[in-house]
């Protein structure tokens, strides 16, 4: 039996490809109408909740909807940043979010880990 050789990595390929999707995605920002914006954003959140579940369960093996979790905490708190009547502007909602799902999980590891007897 022969094995497979490992694919190679192609840099130049993937700045490429990258160089293509910020140009994709700066072009739908500026062309876009309000519903394909949301339909698109919406898609892009998904597709990065998605790919934590993948690196988590589909490479390491491990089980663990935690992350859902924190990303469920960050959209609770831009939920109710809306609902009090906070401008929508993702300059005031993106970070906030970030604090909150970066905030949530220091807090609950702060208080599931053991204090030191000595």
């Amino acid at each position: 039996m022969s094995a497979v050789p490992a694919p190679t990595a192609n840099p130049v390929g993937r700045r490429i490809g990258l160089a293509a999707l910020a140009a994709a995605v700066l072009v739908l920002a500026l062309t876009g109408s309000t519903p394909t914006l949301y339909f698109a954003s919406t898609t892009l959140v998904y597709v990065g909740l998605a790919l934590g579940l993948d690196l988590v369960w589909g490479h390491l093996g491990i089980l663990s909807l935690g992350h859902a979790a924190f990303f469920g905490a960050g959209a609770y708190v831009v939920a109710l940043g809306t609902r009090a009547g906070w401008p929508a502007d993702i300059l005031l909602f993106l970070p906030l979010a970030v604090v909150t799902g970066i905030a949530s999980p220091s807090l609950w590891a702060s208080s599931c880990s053991r204090a030191d007897a000595a």
